[in-house]
């Protein structure tokens, strides 16, 4: 999961909202249309390995989730991960973990 903290004088909440609509309106461009996007994976492949990448194979990449982050949903989350890797620092409380 990766988060986001937006922050600064100028940066307003109608900003924030403005941000967050039009990556859900990209992020369901590339769902209705993959295959229009997916040569954009090649940046992210060194030079002399693209002519070996076939990008129609690859996914949409990471998801952003358009739902409520509930209290019991990340208590759920952090649990479930505790189990999956033992060594895990500490997590943030909920508060300052999620930002509403």
């Amino acid at each position: 999961m990766i988060g986001f903290l937006v922050t600064g004088p100028d940066v307003t909440q109608a900003d924030v909202g403005k941000y967050l609509a039009a990556l859900r309106h990209a992020q369901m461009d590339i769902d209705l249309h993959p295959e229009s996007f997916k040569h954009h994976h090649l940046r992210a492949v060194p030079a002399k390995y693209r002519d070996q990448v076939d990008v129609r194979t690859f996914g949409t990449g990471e998801r952003i989730v358009f739902l409520p982050y509930t209290r019991e949903v990340f208590a759920v989350t952090q649990a479930w991960t505790r189990r999956v890797f033992q060594a895990l620092p500490k997590p943030a409380p909920y508060d300052e973990a999620v930002l509403s």
